[in-house]
């Protein structure tokens, strides 16, 4: 049987045909490939998301410890006027705070290790703590001072770190110095507060106030607002509970121990273990509106089923107010009562 040319021509052109549409099948396949072999290493890398750690600058010891005392880096360059004139008026006490507290910082290098200034504080802290517990102005025997001690004891921990540590690795003691660092700012602050508590008793003979009005007063407000907006925050964060909790244990705290371990110290420095406490009205009022606001709380709560609504907070607001006057009135001398020392 003959084919037919026609035949034979359409057959060629159809092969032709689906050879062009294979080829450029085939073309089109391998650019999606490749689009998608780009974006895959777009999305996933090659090189490993693992951070490489860049080698560090080498600076030296010395200049290290230079650079811890100076106040003027990049963070006081990106100040406003004020903020650096802020910045200016407190580096005689940044001074005071860096050359006598360590501070251990996991975000740093090396947890800032810096060699040559905790070994300055191995001297520092010490004496600081001596001089400002007043430990170190007693006389051993009448002949050596206990802050002499305290330093040679200093300097010898400091000899010791000297040789027992490095430059740019921090020892394994390094957590030592977080201990030493949290006690001298135990220390800082209960030498702020003295001299807090000197300057509201001077600024209450100036203008003839008690020592109770001001300590019920200016120091509780300023005691307390740190607290309040911490405990607003938590509140409004979603830790109820956790607000509180500080409300209550923050006070108990400062009440149990703060009297607890003032009256302690005063007893053991006095000849017989006890000291006369003097009784006076705005005590006597500020203990009574205290018992009264813990009751008034027990039972508006209870009546809530412990559900901290608005109301029982209006509740503490006229409580407090209502102290506040009858404390200024007992002061002013509007209540005439007579009490006596409960101790004599």
């Amino acid at each position: 049987m003959r084919h037919s040319p026609l035949l034979g021509v359409s057959n060629h052109l159809g092969t032709k045909l689906n050879h062009s549409v294979d080829v450029a099948f085939k073309v089109d396949r391998k650019e999606e490939e490749a689009t998608t072999s780009e974006e895959d290493t777009e999305d996933h890398p090659l090189v490993s998301s693992v951070e490489v750690e860049r080698p560090r600058k080498k600076v030296h010891p010395f200049l290290k410890l230079l650079l811890a005392f100076w106040p003027f880096g990049e963070a006081f360059q990106s100040l406003r006027i004020w903020g650096k004139c802020y910045e200016i008026v407190k580096i005689p006490v940044n001074v005071f705070l860096i050359s006598t507290v360590p501070v251990i910082d996991r975000a740093e290098d090396d947890d800032n290790w810096n060699r040559w200034l905790n070994i300055l504080h191995c001297v520092t802290a010490p004496v600081f703590i001596s001089l400002a517990t007043k430990i170190g102005c007693y006389w051993i025997g009448g002949v050596f001072p206990v802050v002499l001690i305290v330093l040679v004891g200093g300097v010898s921990l400091a000899i010791l770190v000297a040789f027992t540590s490095y430059n740019n690795k921090p020892p394994k003691y390094h957590c030592a110095f977080a201990w030493l660092g949290f006690l001298v700012a135990i220390v800082w602050i209960y030498t702020i507060a003295n001299e807090i508590v000197n300057v509201l008793q001077v600024f209450g003979i100036v203008i003839d106030i008690s020592d109770g009005i001001l300590g019920i007063t200016l120091l509780a407000w300023g005691n307390s607002i740190g607290d309040a907006v911490a405990n607003v925050t938590m509140a409004r964060q979603g830790f109820p509970r956790m607000a509180i909790g500080a409300c209550i244990g923050g006070p108990l705290l400062n009440m149990l121990l703060g009297i607890g371990i003032a009256a302690t110290v005063k007893a053991v420095g006095q000849t017989g273990h006890a000291f006369n406490l003097y009784f006076t009205q705005v005590q006597m009022f500020a203990a009574l509106f205290l018992l009264f606001s813990l009751s008034a709380s027990l039972v508006i709560t209870s009546c809530l089923r412990f559900r901290m609504s608005r109301p029982y907070g209006i509740c503490l607001y006229i409580i407090y107010v209502a102290f506040l006057v009858v404390v200024i009135l007992a002061e002013v001398k509007v209540f005439d009562i007579k009490i006596d020392n409960v101790l004599s």
